[in-house]
C-alpha cells in the first residue's frame, strides 16, 4: 500500500511541476512607429495658410522628444527641398522611465512659399522621427497638397 501512495505522490509531483512553465516575455519594441493621421486641407494658398499635420507615435519605452529645447528629433520633408526640416518634441514620457506610449502629435507648418512661377505647385511631406536612443521611426508621406497663389 505504502509504494501506490508514493507511486501517486510521485505522479501529481511530476505533473504539477510539469505544467509549470516560464512566462513567455514580449519583446518591448524600442524603435518608434508612426503613422499619419490627417492634415488639416489639401489646397494651400502661399505666404497665408499654415498647415497641421497630425501623425500617431507608438514606442515601447517611450523615449520620444527631449528635455533639451536645442534638440531636434522630428523632421519635415518638403518634397520640393533638398533637405528636411527639424522639429523640437518635448518628452512624451519623463527621461529615465520606460513606459510604452501612444500618442499623437500636431505638427504646425508655417505658410509656405512658392518656389517656381507656377500659380500651383504640388507638395508632399515626408515625416520620420528619432527618439533618445537614436533609433530612427519608420518614414510616413502625406497626400499630395496643393500650394496656390
Amino acid at each position: 500500500m505504502e509504494i501506490s501512495v508514493r507511486f501517486i505522490w510521485g505522479i501529481i509531483l511530476i505533473v504539477g511541476f510539469g505544467g509549470c512553465q516560464k512566462e513567455k516575455v514580449t519583446a518591448v519594441n524600442t524603435r518608434p512607429v508612426i503613422e499619419f493621421i490627417s492634415i488639416n486641407d489639401t489646397v494651400f494658398r502661399a505666404f497665408k495658410d499654415p498647415i497641421t499635420i497630425t501623425i500617431q507615435v507608438k514606442d515601447g519605452d517611450g523615449d520620444i522628444g527631449h528635455p533639451d529645447p536645442d534638440s531636434f528629433t522630428l523632421f519635415v520633408h518638403d518634397s520640393r527641398l533638398r533637405n528636411p526640416s527639424p522639429y523640437y518634441v518635448p518628452p512624451m514620457s519623463p527621461p529615465g522611465t520606460a513606459l510604452s506610449i501612444k500618442s499623437p502629435i500636431q505638427i504646425e507648418l508655417k505658410p509656405l512659399f512658392h518656389l517656381t512661377n507656377d500659380p500651383r505647385e504640388e507638395i508632399r511631406f515626408e515625416i520620420y522621427l528619432y527618439d533618445r536612443a537614436g533609433n530612427q521611426s519608420n518614414r510616413v508621406y502625406t497626400p499630395a497638397i496643393a500650394l496656390i497663389r
